[in-house]
């Protein structure tokens, strides 16, 4: 097995005018013995000499380009390539299941109808909150103590705003659900305008059948 020096340094190479761009365009690997012969080539270091480029491919999808170059004292040979396909093809997994990890945590932490935070989401923020309230609180306390200095009286304050929709059971059947749900994604997108970024608007669902909802 041959030993592969990798350069972790990030390189931006202009897709449209290099070898890269074109394995990208054209989705098949290439083997390039020598670089400075190839008009597509986009030189970022003058001691490289040759080397192998892999689309990174998952059902039919490209998601970039493995790019392997070595310099004259090192010729890279189809060994290579066998080697750096079956890397390309590991790395297009990882990325599909990281990808899946990443829907799979936003469907189960964001309403699919207005894309706010859910009902469980909220529930956690709360939970959360109301521990960094009690700890600031005795920390509070333990400075009143200490302190000679006015301080704030009492614990810190925490705010939750219920909005409500009523008669939205009535809305679904006159006019449909996709308007209902328009309608719901309006109230979510104005709340959310009308708060600082810092604080969390949420989607308390019910449920269809409910004559209310809430935000």
């Amino acid at each position: 097995a041959r030993n592969l020096a990798f350069d972790a340094r990030p390189t931006y190479v202009p897709i449209e005018r290099s070898i890269i761009g074109r394995v990208a365009r054209a989705r098949q690997t290439e083997l390039v013995a020598d670089v400075r012969a190839d008009p597509d080539y986009f030189q970022v270091d003058a001691q490289v000499t040759n080397g192998i480029y892999v689309p990174i491919l998952r059902e039919e999808r490209l998601i970039g380009v493995l790019a392997i170059e070595d310099v004259a004292s090192r010729v890279l040979d189809e060994h290579d390539v066998t080697f750096l396909q079956s890397m390309a093809s590991l790395l297009s997994i990882l990325v599909e299941r990281a990808e899946l990890a990443t829907h799979l945590e936003h469907d189960a932490t964001t309403d699919l109808v207005t894309q706010l935070p859910n009902r469980q989401t909220l529930q956690q923020h709360l939970d959360t909150t109301s521990e960094q309230v009690q700890r600031l609180a005795a920390v509070s306390a333990s400075r009143r103590l200490a302190l000679t200095a006015d301080l704030p009286a009492g614990p810190p304050q925490v705010s939750v705003l219920i909005a409500g929709i009523d008669g939205f059971k009535f809305i679904n059947e006159l006019y449909g659900h996709a308007t209902a749900d328009d309608i719901l994604r309006q109230v979510g997108a104005t709340l959310r305008a009308c708060l600082a970024p810092e604080h969390l608007v949420a989607r308390h669902k019910i449920g269809r059948a409910s004559c209310r909802e809430r935000v």
